[in-house]
Parts: C-alpha cells; sequence; structure tokens
C-alpha cells in the first residue's frame, strides 16, 4: 500500500471512530442523527471530505452511482448542519497526530 491510500485508510478508520462518540461532534447531541437515515454521521464526513470541484447535485449523483436512490441536496443539507464545524478541526487534528507518529516511528520521514 502506498503512502496515499494509507493516509485516505487512515482518515476513514478516524471517521468511522469519530462516528462511535458522534455526540461530541454534533450541534445537539441529543437528536443529531439518533434516527436511521441515508445520510449518517460517518457517510457524511466521508462524502463532504471526498467532494470535488463539481456541482452539489453531480456529486451526489457520482456518490451513489447514479441511481434514483440519489439524496437530494436538501436532505445533504439539513444533515451537514446537525455536524459541528469542530468536528472537522479535530478530524485533521487527529490525522495529523496519527501520521506525524507514524511517520516517526516506521522512519519514513527520511
Amino acid at each position: 500500500m502506498n503512502f496515499s491510500e494509507e493516509v485516505k485508510t487512515t482518515l476513514w478508520d478516524l471517521i468511522d471512530g469519530m462516528a462511535l462518540n458522534k455526540s461530541n461532534y454534533v450541534v445537539h447531541p441529543s437528536k443529531d442523527f439518533s434516527r436511521k437515515k441515508k445520510w449518517d454521521f460517518s457517510t457524511l464526513m466521508k462524502f463532504i471530505i471526498s467532494m470535488e470541484s463539481q456541482s452539489l447535485k453531480n456529486e451526489l449523483h457520482k456518490y451513489f452511482g447514479y441511481t434514483t436512490e440519489c439524496s437530494t441536496n436538501a436532505s445533504f443539507n439539513q444533515r451537514r448542519a446537525q455536524i459541528s464545524p469542530d468536528a472537522f478541526k479535530d478530524l485533521f487534528f487527529l490525522l495529523h497526530h496519527t501520521i506525524t507518529i507514524t511517520l516517526i516511528f516506521t522512519k519514513d520521514i527520511l
């Protein structure tokens, strides 16, 4: 596995770990992401991070495989509003810390 694949795998693992404690990363912990819907916490975080420079509708279609099961812009925006901005800050801090520790202990930094 090359370095970019390791970083992506680490990022996805960190998001899955955050999903286990999602109450720390949402605006209203008692009700946000409490019901099962298309956009669970980890799916939404991964989608936001993997978005490219296309319109939201095109990104949604691409993500859901151009099927009729595609979510709407409104459902995405409603769920996105439930995530605290600190969630992304914490995620990137964790990623930086994890990658730095990995590089130091595996001596890939040279």
